[in-house]
């Protein structure tokens, strides 16, 4: 699935605001990215929050969905409401982001595991994180996250 972020050739949105969350994944030292299967694209592990639940229990269960970890801790890193944040899908439908970002420090023990939307999961270093050509949408998170210092982010 394409996204955008402030790409003048981005698709006009067809589709209302859809709202995600999106968790920085904390784990031996360094950070969870998973290669997404339907476009091969690098990413955090996000996904979006159904009308019937709160951030954190759309969180825990699009964590648990995806990895198969469970939520030990979380730190609030921020809300990107940039309407130039667009994701895409095959159906032709184009979304623009509302997305609250949050770090997740994983309950011990687990070991993530990748689902029918990843083709892999691996922790990379924050060196390395900044390094990475994530998927446009995630690339103010990453930078918002990678320059946290205990203040979230509104943008």
């Amino acid at each position: 699935m394409p996204s955008w972020y402030r790409d003048p050739e981005a698709p006009a949105p067809n589709r209302p605001r859809k709202v995600g969350v999106c968790f920085i994944v904390e784990l031996d030292g360094g950070v969870l990215i998973d290669r997404r299967s339907d476009d091969g694209a690098l990413a955090f592990t996000a996904g979006t929050l159904e009308d019937d639940e709160s951030v954190l229990d759309g969180l825990a269960r699009e964590l648990r969905e995806e990895t198969g970890l469970e939520v030990a801790r979380t730190e609030f890193i921020g809300v990107f409401s940039d309407p130039t944040r667009l994701i895409g899908y095959a159906d032709g439908s184009v979304w623009p982001l509302l997305t609250v970002a949050v770090a997740v420090e994983p309950v011990s023990g687990l070991r993530p595991r990748i689902s029918e939307e990843s083709l892999e999961v691996r922790v990379v270093t924050r060196d390395e994180l900044r390094e990475l050509a994530l998927t446009p949408a995630h690339r103010p998170i990453r930078d918002a996250y990678l320059a946290f210092d205990g203040r979230a982010v509104v943008a």
